[in-house]
């Protein structure tokens, strides 16, 4: 008997000081903004349809709750300017929601686009995103109940996360705010070369090229990865490479390469695609632009290869219809004039060199500026405004797997031309050293030759010793091949990253492609 009294005493007072959470969590409050419309005509009746939609399948009782519509539009009422997802959390505090929902409906000419997205206002659980584009407002709603069943998915799996004893979710803080800012991940190399080195988990596709920038000028930034017919935007975060969503697509076209910068000064940077159409015979480039909350198409069906120099300058490189030679087009630097993108100042005169080979600056010590190129046939060489070769070398560097098929020289043969790598000056380096891509195949026939288990690659530094180019530093090699690079403050910490993409393997019928993402630590080189 004195046991059950005992026994008793002690529940009684765990119960007093166990907190009433504890006992009965109370429903997640959940803010849903309406979505914004940008359309011409009035679709009123659609946005309250999305409305409506995320409210009823959001409504779970006794788990979730939803905030009420007035409340919202109270606190909306003064708010002025695109929302941001700044925005969205300071509307979501006032509104003491845990998770807000928000998004958009671009309707241009025969194109919809449907961003939404869902967080919760603390952040501390990853973004729910929904990035659609489709030829009919008809599949929005259906998009929209996939998006609120993910979004469920998301609280249900915070909410049980948030129920684990404190002691844990301490032990898991600490290790997280130990790791969040670690994007190089230091290891010790027995090779001359990077001494600081981050590989991201496989993607499943062919990266042809790299992008990064703060595209959405939310002060992030972004790293674009340009796949055959995909863009995919994507972040680093603990450590971990994640995808946030495509921002576009086309079947009909085949990517190439991908730039970054504000070139028409409107404060949001521009995404210069170079494309070939789906035959692979013609240049068919096309211009992306961030516009509240959606990724539009601005330009298209342009003949240009685009290059952006040293982070502001955009160069193009016409390719004439049927024309014999992708090294042929005279280099021009390129303006915002009239609404378009115009050839303002000719840099390198025709038969020079093709714009995706090609960097641009004065390192040679002079006040000359001068171009580093690859031929044909993978070498450098240093060619000066007038077109006049400074100096040629002899060692071979990377050619890319994609190419442009130019007219047949025999009737049953493809006469394929194959573009060079990325060639870039290191802003980083006060000698104004080159950067190349060193692949085990730099020109070859078919597509699969150009990739083997076996192959090593490797990205090497080069720097003008007053004769010739001298190798400074390389990264030690790596089985794939290299596609394109970056040199960027990824992790904005003040410090540039080298960032390279790898295709691992090219996929077939049985098994998906596989590509990865490696960052080097630019601190970390042994001289």
């Amino acid at each position: 008997m004195k046991y059950l009294i005992l026994k008793s005493v002690i529940v009684f007072f765990l119960f007093l000081f166990i907190p009433m959470q504890a006992m009965t969590n109370s429903p997640t409050q959940i803010a849903v903004i309406p979505f914004t419309v940008n359309a011409e005509k009035n679709y009123a009746y659609l946005q309250n349809g999305i409305t409506e939609t995320l409210i009823f399948h959001l409504s779970k009782e006794g788990e979730s709750k939803i905030i009420d519509s007035e409340a919202v539009n109270e606190v909306m009422k003064d708010m002025k300017g695109p929302l941001t997802d700044t925005k969205a959390a300071q509307i979501g505090q006032e509104l003491k929601a845990d998770y807000i929902v928000y998004g958009s409906v671009t309707v241009f000419g025969d194109q919809v686009n449907v961003h939404g997205k869902a967080f919760d206002v603390k952040k501390l659980h990853p973004p729910v995103r929904l990035s659609r584009e489709m030829s009919s407002i008809d599949g929005i709603i259906p998009e929209i109940k996939v998006f609120a069943g993910e979004i469920e998915k998301a609280i249900v799996s915070a909410t049980s996360h948030t129920n684990q004893p404190q002691d844990e979710l301490e032990i898991q803080a600490e290790k997280k705010s130990d790791s969040s800012s670690e994007i190089i991940v230091h290891r010790e190399s027995q090779v001359q070369g990077m001494t600081g080195f981050w590989r991201s988990e496989p993607v499943e596709t062919l990266i042809h090229s790299l992008g990064v920038g703060d595209i959405d000028n939310d002060g992030k930034k972004e790293i674009l990865i340009l796949s055959p017919h995909t863009i995919d935007l994507y972040r680093i975060q603990q450590s971990k490479l994640v995808k946030e969503e495509k921002i576009y697509s086309d079947d009909g076209h085949y990517f190439i390469s991908i730039d970054i910068a504000d070139i028409n000064g409107n404060g949001f940077p521009e995404i210069f695609v170079t494309s070939l159409n789906a035959l692979q015979n013609t240049v068919s480039s096309f211009v992306l632009e961030y516009k509240q909350g959606v990724y539009i198409r601005t330009m298209k069906d342009l003949s240009w290869y685009f290059k952006v120099i040293e982070g502001k300058q955009l160069m193009g490189q016409n390719q004439r219809t049927g024309g014999s030679d992708i090294f042929s087009g005279a280099i021009v630097r390129m303006a915002w004039k009239n609404n378009r993108y115009e050839p303002a100042e000719p840099i390198m005169p025709e038969h020079s060199a093709n714009l995706l080979g090609f960097a641009y600056g004065r390192f040679l010590n002079t006040s000359e500026s001068v171009a580093v190129v690859t031929t044909k046939g993978g070498s450098l060489q240093i060619i000066d405004s007038s077109g006049n070769r400074f100096w040629s070398g002899s060692e071979s560097y990377a050619t890319l797997p994609f190419y442009f098929i130019l007219p047949r020289e025999e009737p049953s043969v493809e006469n394929r031309q194959y573009y060079p790598a990325r060639i870039k000056i290191n802003p980083t380096d006060g000698s104004k050293e080159i950067i190349v891509a060193r692949n085990p195949k730099s020109i070859g026939g078919a597509l699969l030759n150009f990739f083997s288990s076996n192959d090593q690659s490797q990205i090497e530094a080069l720097y003008w010793d007053g004769i010739g180019f001298t190798s400074k530093w390389e990264t030690r090699k790596i089985s794939g091949t290299i596609t394109d690079f970056i040199i960027d403050d990824v992790d904005q910490d003040g410090k540039n990253e080298l960032v390279v993409s790898l295709i691992l393997e090219t996929g077939n019928i049985l098994r998906q492609p596989k590509s990865v993402l490696f960052l080097y630590n630019l601190d970390g080189i042994k001289e």
